[in-house]
């Protein structure tokens, strides 16, 4: 069976609109050699164009194919893009219907897409070039001439370990970045913002145990804040209440904490960030004024965090930030059956050079669907999926895999289109008229009950 995928077809040859590209070839047009049905040819210029961005020029969101299941299955058969797609799905969703929408989009450097099912994302996946199979020239600069998949970019392989310290030499740089050169970031942010009345103090590795802090009216400093699923009645998370008030303020012992908390904990410590925000445990959980009070409270708490730390890959507080890193699957991957081509161009003479069949891969990186009015909020988070960690703010995006940050990102569509427009980004979570209703104890308990987040 030929798996030459198709690239032949000139730009502008076929129109952006997804619809058209999606037309069957007519009988006597070879599959080969045109458009494919299925994918678009992974190319940006057959998938509709980016919906224009009222808030954040420089972040405008990726442009969008949608396409059923069974074309994709039925491109398969000649296109090694579409089976790399159904492979994956088929590799990581147990049962889904070949009527469903598969939504595909293209951002700078990197193609991600997701299976729509019932009208719901399942599964976050991301499609990439083996950055190893790249040419490597040593007396010329040689570029690759993509006419594979031009919505794909380059990534490296990444292993089976993955530590704190491996995510700290990660984040620590992207916050760096993100404080020094994003101003929509940090419009209007304090180095040193009030902080919320409770805090965990993170401690240290000398013997220094974490405990509850109560702070001071009028007090600053920075923390970071915690994102993550309570789970079900027999996994719910340590919680402070009345009772138990006192004990913590003395000290948590880190071994008493379960993983997703203690490693939390020791994140903060390798970024030395002194404290830590927690809802389970920096809101007494049977007080109901102080549910409510601190409720009142969310979007700032959120928002004056330096950083928000979510746990995607964590079903429960027993699974950990690391582990869903760790156990991350082998990428499935295609190889195609013709070289890349790399053109080098040295004193107004151009010479080509073919290298090894290029590989096509893709993993699973999930985001937890639920916990968008905590990314609203927040001003940097550090996502730890089930497949890599993930870097996401209003000016760029970041991954393990591709460490260098780029300006377009996933998740701040999300922020981006649930706020109006008129006051820009952070003088809409400010606007009390606007907000007003998110910080009601009712509408907070309604969104967050499902995540087993409400007082017990």
């Amino acid at each position: 069976m030929d798996l030459t995928p198709g690239c032949g077809s000139p730009p502008g040859a076929v129109s952006r609109n997804a619809r058209v590209a999606h037309q069957e070839p007519s009988s006597d047009q070879d599959p080969k050699h045109g458009v494919c049905p299925g994918c678009g040819n992974l190319n940006a210029d057959y998938f509709e164009p980016p919906e224009d961005e009222r808030l954040v020029t420089n972040a405008p969101a990726g442009a969008t194919l949608r396409v059923p299941v069974v074309e994709l299955r039925n491109a398969s058969a000649h296109c090694l893009a579409c089976r790399a797609i159904i492979g994956l799905l088929e590799d990581n969703i147990e049962d889904f219907d070949d009527e469903e929408l598969v939504v595909i989009k293209a951002y700078e450097r990197k193609l991600v897409f997701e299976l729509n099912q019932y009208g719901r994302p399942d599964g976050r996946f991301e499609l990439y070039r083996h950055s190893e199979g790249l040419i490597k020239t040593a007396s010329l600069k040689a570029k690759v001439a993509k006419e594979l998949w031009p919505a794909v970019g380059t990534a490296r392989t990444l292993g089976p370990s993955f530590s704190i310290s491996d995510a700290c030499c990660l984040i620590a740089p992207w916050m760096d970045e993100c404080k020094s050169f994003h101003c929509e970031c940090t419009r209007d942010e304090d180095e040193n913002p009030p902080l919320p009345t409770r805090l965990l103090a993170v401690g240290d590795e000398n013997g220094t145990a974490p405990y509850l802090y109560e702070t001071q009216a009028n007090e600053i400093g920075q923390y970071a804040a915690l994102s993550h699923c309570w789970g079900p009645p027999e996994h719910l998370p340590p919680r402070t209440t009345r009772e138990n008030l006192g004990l913590r303020r003395l000290s948590i012992p880190i071994e008493e904490l379960p993983p997703t908390f203690s490693e939390a904990v020791q994140l903060c410590r390798g970024l030395g960030i002194p404290y830590l925000w927690i809802d389970s445990l920096c809101i007494i959980q049977d007080d109901a004024a102080d549910w409510e009070r601190e409720a009142a409270r969310m979007q700032q708490v959120y928002k004056n965090a330096v950083l928000t730390i979510s746990a995607d890959g964590a079903v429960n507080s027993r699974v950990g930030l690391f582990k869903p890193v760790r156990d991350r699957r082998l990428p499935r991957s295609v190889t195609t059956c013709c070289p890349v081509v790399a053109v080098a161009e040295s004193e107004g003479a151009a010479t080509t050079e073919r290298s090894e069949p290029e590989r096509l891969c893709g993993r699973r990186t999930d985001l937890y669907v639920g916990l968008e009015h905590e990314w609203i909020l927040s001003r940097r988070i550090a996502h730890f999926t089930t497949g890599e960690l993930l870097w996401d703010c209003l000016g760029a995006e970041g991954c393990e895999c591709q460490t260098q940050l780029t300006s377009r990102t996933s998740t701040s569509d999300i922020r981006r289109q649930a706020l109006p427009e008129g006051h820009g980004y952070w003088g809409t979570i400010d606007n009390a008229e606007y907000w007003g209703t998110m910080t009601s104890r009712s509408l907070w308990c309604s969104k967050i009950l499902c995540w087993r987040k409400a007082p017990q």
